[in-house]
């Protein structure tokens, strides 16, 4: 019966490893028509039936694994991957004297997914290391987790150090729930002077006049277990791809777009109300799509239509989002001029819609307002809401009314006016329900 039970297993094996080389050829195709001989190398790192890895790239440029690799089902739309264990038990090498000549340190690219094992690994004071590239201490480019619920990116060519950095779920530039995977991409150009990082299509760090990179690499592992690294990675990478130039931005939207789970990209504009670790957007990553979201907040303290919002939708216009939430009025409280807010939010939703053909676009209308906690004295913003109705009607887009079926009472908020905790979990729990 166990011979019975593990035939029939490795038969499963056999299906889903061919299914997975089915879906990576697919992606590879995808890559190869965008850069073509500039993609110098593609290893989708799913190999869990031989010790080499695989290029896809078509250039025979084959890695080798560093022990014995632990495959898994991924988070990845379920593609199998490595689960490295942050304790150098295994890596990739994807070193090749092939790899290493075709390799530019001064116009080049690399992307992969990547996810930690859990949440607690983005908290813990160790650097995991999700790549190493170097020829040697004075020309070397890695990517690792830095400190607590940060990634760090160095580059250093010819000496000259830039770094870059993203803060995972910080507030409130990006957030997105931590054990859920999350796309890299980070591109150089010494010729144009500038580095640039990407996680999940958002730009989120860039540097500008970088060094010479200097010799061949020698090194290229990912992983990593070797070493030169004193802590491995803790948690899945794979798709791991390398081209000889630099990508432009819509390039990046472009490669993006082949990964091969379903995260869902969200552009909030606000103010003090969706700006904080407590607010409603940062409640909103768990409970939609099942976690797998991507959140730029470009909310501000004291934001209004009429004095921000062209300036948060300068910032927004090309998030290439998926979902759009506009929740500026609050602090319009003095408006007199309800044409004037209909105007200007009707001329920006034209911009957001011109910029983010993809995105849906939603209002969410201010919500209920009180002089203090008491609740005993309400806020009049129906000049607002009004202006905002007529200017959604004429575009077309959806509002929410979190007034007349309110959304929260004056308990939900620390002073009449900001939610708390709970108040911002009530309000993520409503946005959740309307979307999609």
């Amino acid at each position: 019966m166990e011979m019975i039970a593990l035939n029939k297993a490795n038969r499963a094996n056999k299906k889903i490893t061919t299914a997975y080389k089915k879906d990576s050829q697919l992606r590879y195709t995808t890559l190869k028509n965008m850069f073509g001989v500039n993609l110098i190398g593609f290893f989708p790192l799913n190999d869990f039936e031989a010790l080499t890895i695989a290029d896809y790239g078509g250039n025979e440029r084959n890695g080798v694994w560093i022990g014995t690799p632990s495959h898994k089902i991924s988070p990845f739309g379920g593609m199998c991957a490595p689960l490295f264990d942050g304790l150098q038990t295994f890596g990739a090498n994807l070193y090749t004297s092939g790899l290493s000549n075709a390799f530019n340190g001064e116009e080049g690219a690399l992307f992969f997914d990547a996810c930690m094992d859990s949440e607690s690994t983005w908290v813990d004071s160790l650097n995991h290391y999700a790549f190493r590239i170097r020829a040697d201490l004075n020309n070397d480019i890695y990517i690792r987790k830095g400190d607590a619920n940060s990634l760090s990116m160095i580059y250093k060519a010819g000496g000259v150090t830039t770094t870059l950095g993203y803060p995972v779920s910080s507030t409130p530039a990006y957030m997105h729930k931590r054990d859920k995977p999350f796309h890299v991409l980070l591109t150089w150009s010494k010729t144009l002077g500038k580095i640039e990082l990407y996680i999940d299509n958002i730009l989120v760090d860039s540097g500008v006049n970088i060094g010479t990179f200097a010799g061949l690499p020698v090194d290229m592992v990912v992983g990593c277990a070797t070493q030169l690294v004193a802590v491995d990675w803790k948690g899945y990478i794979a798709n791991f791809g390398i081209v000889d130039r630099y990508i432009s931005k819509w390039e990046a939207q472009r490669e993006f777009m082949t990964v091969t789970y379903d995260i869902k990209i969200i552009s909030v504009l606000g103010d003090s109300i969706s700006n904080d670790a407590n607010d409603w957007p940062h409640q909103l990553i768990p409970l939609y799509n099942d976690g797998y979201v991507f959140m730029r907040t470009h909310a501000v303290a004291g934001d209004s239509i009429v004095a921000n919002m062209a300036t948060q939708v300068t910032e927004a216009k090309n998030d290439n989002a998926d979902i759009i939430i506009m929740q500026l009025g609050t602090n319009d409280i003095d408006a007199t001029d309800a044409m004037e807010i209909q105007t200007i939010v009707e001329s920006q939703i034209e911009r957001l819609q011109l910029g983010n053909d993809r995105a849906t676009l939603y209002y969410l209308l201010p919500l209920p307002r009180w002089t203090d906690i008491t609740g005993e004295i309400l806020v009049d913003l129906t000049l607002v809401r009004g202006a905002i109705i007529s200017a959604c009607i004429a575009k077309d887009v959806t509002y929410w009314d979190t007034y007349t079926d309110p959304w929260i009472v004056a308990s939900d908020t620390s002073d009449g006016v900001h939610p708390t905790l709970d108040g911002g979990i009530k309000v993520a729990k409503r946005v959740t329900a309307l979307l999609p």
